[in-house]
């Protein structure tokens, strides 16, 4: 759940960076551990650009693992399920328009 407690986080990552980041799909909170997405944590509110300048992409689990998010892999779903990597980057894209 996010920090914040309006929705669920998901991973993603940068399109070009490849950085592994957590983002609330409620509030478009973006953050660097998922040891903060918990209701009530302390952290910095960033705007997902300070994470991935561009756009994003879902991550493998391979890439969540390499990020060192393993212990915190609690459900895994796809984007036919969820939101999608258009979804976010619509949403993103039109934040910065």
């Amino acid at each position: 759940m996010c920090p914040v407690g309006c929705g669920e986080v998901m991973y993603v990552q940068g399109k070009t960076n490849h950085k592994v980041f957590c983002y609330c799909t409620g509030c478009a909170v973006a953050f660097p551990h998922p040891k903060n997405a918990q209701v009530g944590a302390e952290f910095e509110i960033k705007p997902i650009e300070d994470f991935s300048p561009d756009s994003i992409i879902l991550p493998t689990k391979d890439a969540i693992i390499q990020a060192g998010f393993n212990n915190w892999i609690f459900d895994t779903t796809n984007e036919k399920e969820w939101y999608s990597e258009q979804d976010i980057n619509n949403e993103y894209l039109h934040k910065n328009t």
